[in-house]
């Protein structure tokens, strides 16, 4: 195998590991209709995000740059992650202590095996409720119909849990004790400036 050059080879580095992080990042290609999830995404002012998403599985733990999310009933961690069901990119609460991500999807809660984690620290969660959705809302996830999910998440019997911000249905929806839960009053989770 032919030696690629100096530039060519920093060129690689860069497209595959951009962050310089030992964690991979894959890129849906540019015809999916997923296509708006990218490590970076630029805001309107040119200025640039800084989070991005890292595949992990349930054999794997998480980045230390994954963002916490809350704590479980039971006391286990809760970070906030993403994960491809049924056609859609749904916000998901991950546990890494089970080596399980959840998703609430049409009333119940499922356990997913791949899943992605957000990475980087620069957030705040803001009380909302129903659809209102706040600048520099972080968008966690999209339906198959293009409506953007969002990541919110409030306190139910003792938890913090992550789950995801349907605009449409005016409410956060979070995966609990089997089920799909709606709850008008939330936290969103937003870029900080």
């Amino acid at each position: 195998m032919a030696e690629l050059p100096k530039s060519a080879k920093n060129e690689e580095r860069l497209r595959t590991h951009p962050y310089r992080r030992p964690f991979p990042i894959t890129l849906p290609p540019e015809s999916s209709p997923h296509c708006a999830f990218r490590p970076i995404h630029p805001l309107n002012d040119g200025v640039r995000k800084a989070y991005y998403w890292v595949d992990t599985f349930t054999n794997g733990g998480v980045p230390s740059t994954a963002l916490w999310g809350g704590e479980d009933i039971d006391g286990h961690q809760i970070y906030v992650g993403r994960a491809y069901f049924k056609n859609d990119w749904i916000p998901a609460k991950v546990i890494p202590g089970r080596r399980k991500a959840y998703v609430a999807y049409n009333g119940k809660e499922y356990t997913v095996d791949r899943f992605q984690v957000l990475c980087e620290q620069r957030f705040d969660w803001v009380k909302t409720t129903e659809d209102k959705i706040p600048e520099g809302a972080v968008e966690g996830g999209r339906t198959v119909d293009g409506e953007p999910l969002y990541i919110g998440r409030v306190e139910h019997e003792g938890s913090h849990t992550v789950g995801k911000v349907h605009p449409s249905y005016k409410c956060c929806l979070i995966p609990f004790d089997g089920k799909e839960l709606r709850f008008t009053e939330y936290e969103i989770l937003i870029l900080r400036p």
